[in-house]
């Protein structure tokens, strides 16, 4: 099962949505498109950084989608575990 988390992502000049699956962003509107592939807490740290809000605005627990193959060692490299 998969975790699906839509957040918003808010800033003075912009509101962008990202969509993350088991903590990792896999869609991103293009302002912030430098953030696929991050861990949900890098991408935490990085709007903190730079003074941005960052909410959730759904999350689904999905049976119907399987994690793409080499999933996890993307995860695993994205939280900096290789």
């Amino acid at each position: 099962m998969i975790t699906e988390v839509l957040a918003q992502i808010r800033a003075p000049s912009f509101t962008a949505g990202i969509v993350l699956f088991d903590d990792v962003v896999v869609e991103t509107a293009s302002v912030v498109r430098y953030m696929r592939r991050w861990s949900r807490d890098k991408v935490r740290a990085e709007c903190e950084q730079r003074g941005w809000t960052v909410s959730v605005v759904n999350v689904m627990k999905r049976e119907d989608v399987t994690a793409p193959p080499n999933a996890e060692a993307r995860h695993r490299a994205a939280r900096g575990e290789l």
